[in-house]
């Protein structure tokens, strides 16, 4: 797994890193911002953070982003 830095005005898919992974699946702060984008793909998985979010700022978005993080490894393991 990796991370990137989303810039504000960057739309998610037009994140290099989320390039080409297939569907991006977006998180929201508790004030329903969306500050957190994760793709995946063929054993890859890119967490992208919007700028303006400071990480670990929010305990529950982290845990939903690795909750699902967590599922994806799951499908990798059982796909291959």
């Amino acid at each position: 797994m990796s991370y990137a830095t989303l810039p504000d005005l960057m739309m998610a898919k037009e994140c290099p890193e989320l390039q080409g992974l297939g569907p991006i699946r977006h998180f929201r702060t508790s004030k329903g911002r969306k500050v957190a984008y994760v793709a995946s793909a063929n054993g890859r998985c890119v967490v992208a953070y919007r700028a303006r979010y400071e990480r670990d700022s929010d305990k529950v978005l982290e845990q939903a982003v690795a909750d699902y993080v967590a599922v994806a490894r799951d499908l990798w393991a059982k796909a291959a």
